[in-house]
């Protein structure tokens, strides 16, 4: 069976910079919530901006299975580890990421959650 999509993923590669940053907006929010952070970190930074489709975490919301999704998407885009931004219901998904997937986090930077 397919895998569902939960994300979409945009991604800032540059191939002189090897620090990966993984951006994941708050529920209700869009990846258009990082604008700022995107503009500033692109430049210091590979990025992976999540866009979370919020219907489909509303049906069948599964912490897990969302972790699972990010972790899948990590290994499609050959990311070892990363830095971990998340805020507010975001801040949970990225903690419990670390939890299950210590090995694929840098750092978590969390607020609001």
């Amino acid at each position: 069976m397919a895998e569902e999509k939960i994300f979409n993923a945009e991604v800032y590669y540059k191939e002189n910079l090897s620090d990966w940053v993984v951006l994941v907006h708050g529920f209700g929010g869009s990846a258009r919530t990082w604008k700022r952070q995107i503009d500033f970190f692109e430049k210091y930074y590979n990025l992976l901006v999540l866009e979370m489709h919020k219907r489909k975490v509303d049906e069948n919301f599964d912490l897990d299975k969302i972790c699972r999704y990010i972790y899948n998407t990590l290994n499609y885009h050959n990311i070892k580890k990363a830095h971990f931004l998340g805020f507010s219901f975001s801040s949970l998904i990225c903690l419990r990421f670390a939890v299950i997937y210590p090995d694929k986090v840098n750092c978590l930077i969390m607020g609001g959650g």
